[in-house]
């Protein structure tokens, strides 16, 4: 046991150690590790040079008695928010988990550590100052598709609507204006971009109080993902400049933790829709 132990802490050594004397100095990069409640852990590499970021494995390791224990490794990919990897495990679900890159001869390399152990039930509701944060049910409702030729039915070419933001928790609600539009997806793909943004009238002559804005994309008109690459609320509102977004886990269900925004598009009579997103959200650092 104990010579297992002295191989692994060795091995994290290495991980961690510096570039040979004489070498050319080594482009800095930097790891991040954060919790996938009840089912592991995710982060991204960032450094200057984009062969420093893209498919770096990263290795897990676990802190136990007698040293760290490697536990498993991810390699980066690249997401809307960044090169990103992911580990889902049980031993990473508990505990102190410290994440590491190796160096290269062109790459620093790197370690970040959090205590893993959250649960959906402790996630707090958004906005929050905290790592993750839950957007409870948040709908937005047509008001001018009866009126307007740019509010198409979703699913064909691109579309702007006015809508409401008319149901929620403050202060994500309620707005009594706001705007939804997506693009046409290309002929490759069928990924859509995907906004909606808020405000209220003052007065006639003043300029808006603008509200939250979320920015991202959908896999298809048929998904109920919609993936966050940015989300904001106004610097007036409580927890200001906050900012969020959705990591792109492979295999994290929409609504869940550490997956994409819940999505849900109700088309009725004449045109006429409303829209509830709801899920988790992670905040930018």
């Amino acid at each position: 046991m104990k010579k297992l132990v002295t191989i692994v802490c060795s091995t994290l050594l290495v991980v961690l150690a510096a570039p040979a004397a004489g070498a050319a100095e080594p482009v800095r990069s930097e790891v991040s590790v954060n919790v996938w409640p009840q089912k592991g852990v995710f982060g991204f590499v960032e450094s200057p040079r984009k062969g420093c970021e893209a498919k770096r494995e990263v290795r897990i390791f676990r802190q136990a008695n007698g040293g760290p224990k490697a536990i498993g490794t991810g390699r980066t990919a690249k997401t809307g928010n960044g090169f990103l990897w992911s580990l889902k495990s049980r031993k990473a679900r508990t505990g102190t988990i410290v994440a590491a890159v190796e160096p290269s001869a062109r790459c620093d390399g790197d370690r970040a550590r959090t205590e893993a152990g959250l649960v959906r039930g402790d996630i707090p509701e958004c906005p929050s100052l905290a790592d993750v944060c839950n957007l409870t049910w948040t709908k937005g409702d047509d008001i001018d598709s009866y009126s307007n030729p740019q509010c198409r039915t979703f699913g064909k070419d691109s579309g702007r609507c006015k809508i409401e933001i008319d149901d929620g928790r403050v202060p994500f609600c309620c707005w009594a204006a706001g705007m939804v539009d997506w693009d046409t997806p290309s002929f490759k793909s069928k990924r859509r971009n995907f906004r909606f943004w808020s405000w209220d009238y003052i007065s006639p002559g003043q300029p808006e109080r603008n509200g939250p804005n979320f920015a991202g994309w959908m896999p298809s008109d048929s998904s109920p993902n919609f993936y966050v690459n940015t989300g904001k609320l106004p610097p007036y509102t409580p927890k200001p400049d906050i900012e969020w977004y959705t990591p792109e886990i492979d295999g994290a269900a929409a609504g869940s933790p550490g997956g994409p925004l819940y999505i849900n598009w109700h088309a009725q009579l004449d045109n006429h829709f409303y829209f509830e997103v709801g899920g988790f959200l992670y905040r930018k650092k």
